[in-house]
């Protein structure tokens, strides 16, 4: 699908990845090491399985029965490896849920950086072809920079009927985002499409929250508008992951949203004291290393949870 993309340059601020991010990757890394390619599993109420087609890696869980079900794409933070629980609660709430991994994982790229927009277009074609969703229900869902990439998705890709973005980036961000590196080379894109660092027209002027001091949303902002289906933006007002606040970035996109007379509902639950580490599935058990309190993640958690179930049921209606 063609984008409008100017040339990318960029000034960004800090960007600082819990530790759980990390531990999340290695364990991961070594789950997939130790089971590679078996073909299926059965987990209570969940058949779950093994990606390793048409160069994707990831984790497919699906709801007991024959379906077809709604399906989800879960997507990780800049650690990569593959989260498999929000993508295994979600297959019990009756959704096909893929668990993908962009990077940090056999298989795929070590690092975050240069990760194309392709490999999650094809993730995408991949379960139209063979899940076969309900209705062809495709929402994406993503933590951090997932998030971020959830929302890209749901922006250049029609197919991608919902986007669930808990703590993202609300602009499309670099690798390792620095204050002062607009004119460095060398830093390099997180993400690229047709092998050149991806980035999009900026907001209008008139539309911008001050034309002569634009923010990054406004410069570099994800065009949400162009989704095809309910947008939800989940945070904690005392996030530390991120330098840039997300509660403040999900504020403006939300603002963006309405300029641009969005038709689908969207929504920005943010929990007061909460920090980075909300993306659920519950029991929240910590610890809070993404700023925030253990309590009021766990609050942020347990409210959140069943309320995006019944969001995504709803868009998938």
């Amino acid at each position: 699908m063609a984008t409008d993309r100017p040339l990318f340059t960029s000034a960004w601020p800090p960007f600082r990845k819990p530790r759980r991010d990390f531990f999340k990757a290695v364990t991961t890394s070594l789950a997939v090491a130790a089971f590679g390619g078996c073909a299926s599993a059965e987990d209570g109420a969940v058949d779950a399985r093994n990606i390793r087609e048409d160069g994707l890696v990831g984790s497919l869980f699906l709801p007991k029965g024959p379906g077809p079900f709604p399906a989800v794409i879960t997507l990780t933070g800049a650690g990569g490896g593959i989260d498999e629980p929000p993508a295994r609660a979600l297959a019990a709430e009756g959704f096909a849920a893929f668990a993908l991994a962009t990077h940090g994982v056999h298989g795929r790229p070590s690092g975050f950086h240069d990760i194309p927009i392709e490999y999650c277009e094809r993730a995408i074609a991949w379960l139209l072809r063979t899940v076969k969703p309900r209705n062809d229900f495709i929402a994406a869902r993503g933590w951090s920079r997932g998030g971020e990439l959830a929302l890209i998705l749901g922006a250049m890709f029609p197919s991608i009927k919902a986007v669930l973005a808990y703590a993202p980036l609300t602009y499309v961000g670099l690798a390792r985002p620095r204050r002062g590196d607009d004119r460095d080379q060398s830093v390099r894109p997180a993400w690229t499409w047709h092998d050149k660092p991806l980035a999009f027209k900026p907001l209008p002027r008139a539309m911008m929250v001050n034309p002569r001091d634009p923010t990054f949303e406004d410069r570099y902002g994800i065009p949400i508008e162009r989704t095809k289906g309910p947008i939800l933006f989940v945070t904690g007002t005392e996030d530390e992951g991120l330098s840039q606040d997300p509660t403040v970035g999900c504020d403006r996109a939300m603002r963006r949203l309405d300029l641009f007379h969005f038709r689908y509902r969207h929504e920005h639950w943010s929990y007061d004291g909460a920090g980075h580490d909300i993306e659920g599935p519950p029991p929240f058990e910590g610890p809070a290393e993404g700023g925030g309190s253990v309590e009021a993640d766990r609050r942020a958690v347990a409210d959140s949870w069943p309320r995006s179930i019944a969001f995504l049921r709803e868009a998938a209606a």
